[in-house]
């Protein structure tokens, strides 16, 4: 890059570097063609002062007037130019006016007028250091000065004792200007290139993550498929008879499923949240039958490891969103537990001011202090040698936190534990009572289920039929019309796959099933996919969203509320 002129050898990235730079050379254009319009303006008076009233005043005022004409015209166009090669031009125009006329203005001059040596030099240096266009540009202003001035001497027969000293210092100039021109127009590229270096190495790096997630993405539906039917077989086989052996080792099967069922929910959380589809919805609520459900939840896992869990509370009222609370606290407690080999865990609440403070404390490792910044990162384990978990638990807590705006604090030393703060604005308004909620009735009724997958349709075919329900099950939206035209029975619930092959999706096959039933049957969606940009449409969309794989109690919980909203229709 650094030959002759300070320019890429690259036409497309010169123009690149041009374009990139044509914004800041306008913003500066224009004060300098305003202010040597003005100044051009202060100089008539001193052209009548010397010259008086007469053909070379006129000659003068007419190139004053000329230039200002043309800056006029050049400042408009600059505002409105997008080109950048045009707006050098303009510039050029402009400026060999000025030069021009300012030579030919200095030919009338006495020659020991020294103000106008000087006068020369300015535009000579302006060319260089103040009018922002390209520097090829710049260089023939520059030296178009020196030849503009040599023009007027010869032509007023000045001598050579005049004209060889103010020469002299125009060269000069103009060989300083051309000098520091070059090194700052060279930094400028230098700075433009590390920029683009800086903006290359981020796409490649996004669209590394951005492969990165589309593979996690299909990955994670593909296994979260086989996870979800094996969930359900799994469900179906309580409802028939087993000896003690297998229905142990059918226990340990289902441990096993809802631990991958965790490892999912931890992926979708976090998708959710950088999808930004999580809004808390804040309310008065109590918090300590949330610390207590959650230490309930926790109390077997704890007990098998010989840690004991401690709950402290108080009979305080928060407001926030109580889900997402419950979540950050079981997401402490369950790190606790995970890094606590012996000895408890506490979870408790106090007030402090305006606030109630949730701690949850452990007798564990504790985390060394070196690595107190990573472990809200994701994919970080403070013990490598702890295998459960995928290292998102305390990534997950930070992002709620923020999102609830909602101070978080620990503090830990390493070989006897850690403890966590989070501080909760106590509520200002009274809690609500409770409301009762009836207990649900038997589930009965035709289920209309829509997947591709065969081994889906079969498993939850089985296992919402081992409880009490019928079902139709179809491979498309197509064939669940032609099976429902054959069928006598009017469905209450439909149950599809969100995305289905030849790229159906679930709900457009709903709505389309809804208008062939002639009513708004309920419907359940299900889906493998976590991507974020699935993850807000499936929020628009206004169906209950399940993402596999789905534990059979929330499965059942599901339908059970979809259909009590509901009236059965008449066959």
């Amino acid at each position: 890059m650094r030959r002759l002129l300070p320019e890429f050898r690259d036409p497309q990235v010169e123009h690149a570097y041009r374009v990139s730079a044509h914004g800041d050379a306008v913003r500066l254009a224009r004060p300098m063609l305003l202010i040597g319009n003005v100044v051009s303006l202060i100089f008539v008076v001193n052209d009548y002062r010397l010259l008086g009233l007469g053909a070379l005043l006129a000659l003068c005022l007419g190139f004053r007037l000329l230039w200002i004409a043309i800056g006029g015209g050049v400042w408009w166009k600059l505002g409105r130019e997008r080109s950048p090669e045009r707006a050098d031009v303009a510039l050029l125009v402009w400026i060999s006016i000025v030069v021009v006329g300012s030579a030919v203005i200095a030919g009338t001059r006495d020659p020991a007028f020294w103000s106008f040596a000087l006068t020369l030099q300015a535009i000579a240096l302006a060319c260089y250091l103040a009018i922002p266009f390209r520097y090829s540009f710049r260089v023939f202003s520059g030296w178009l000065v020196v030849v503009g001035y040599l023009g007027a001497q010869v032509v007023r027969h000045a001598g050579l004792d005049q004209t060889v000293p103010i020469l002299l210092d125009l060269v000069l100039t103009n060989v300083v200007g051309m000098v520091a021109a070059y090194q700052l127009e060279w930094s400028r590229r230098q700075s433009y290139l590390r920029l683009e270096q800086v903006r290359e190495a981020k796409q490649v790096a996004d669209a590394a993550n951005l492969a990165k997630s589309r593979f996690l993405a299909a990955a994670s539906h593909d296994l979260r498929q086989p996870v979800h039917a094996l969930g359900m077989f799994l469900g179906a086989l309580h409802a028939h008879p087993m000896d003690r052996e297998a229905s142990r080792i059918v226990d340990e099967m289902e441990d096993s499923v809802g631990a991958m069922t965790a490892l999912f929910g931890s992926l979708l959380e976090i998708s959710s949240l950088d999808a930004g589809v999580i809004e808390p919805q804040h309310e008065t609520f109590a918090l300590a039958p949330v610390l207590a459900r959650v230490a309930r939840e926790f109390e077997a896992e704890a007990s098998r490891k010989g840690v004991a869990i401690r709950l402290r509370t108080r009979a305080l009222s928060v407001h926030s969103d109580p889900l997402l609370i419950e979540r950050v606290v079981r997401n402490l407690v369950s790190n606790a537990v995970r890094y606590t080999a012996r000895g408890r865990v506490v979870l408790g609440v106090r007030r402090v001011d305006e606030h109630a403070r949730i701690y949850v404390g452990d007798t564990g490792c504790g985390i060394a202090p070196d690595r107190a910044e990573r472990i809200f990162e994701e994919f970080y384990r403070a013990d490598e040698r702890e295998t459960g978990g995928l290292g998102l638990g305390l990534a997950i807590v930070k992002r709620l936190t923020m999102l609830l705006e909602t101070p978080l604090r620990f503090t830990s030393q390493p070989g006897r534990g850690t403890l966590f703060t989070l501080d909760v604005g106590l509520a200002t308004e009274a809690l609500a009572p409770p409301v009762a909620v009836p207990n649900p009735a038997g589930l009965d009724g035709l289920v209309l289920i829509v997947d591709d997958d065969p081994a889906i349709c079969e498993a939850m075919s089985a296992l919402l039929n081992s409880w009490g329900l019928e079902t139709l099950a179809a491979a498309s939206g197509d064939e669940m019309v032609e099976r429902i035209a054959a069928s006598q029975q009017s469905p209450r619930l439909i149950i599809c796959d969100s995305r289905l092959q030849r790229g159906e999706r679930g709900v457009d096959v709903v709505r389309r099933l809804q208008a062939t039933l002639g009513r708004p049957v309920p419907a359940v969606l299900i889906s493998g996919d976590t991507s974020p940009d699935h993850l807000r449409d499936a929020e628009a969309s206004g169906f209950v969203f399940l993402h596999k794989p789905v534990p059979n109690g929330k499965l059942r919980a599901a339908i059970g509320n979809a259909m009590r909203a509901t009236v059965p229709a008449s066959a």
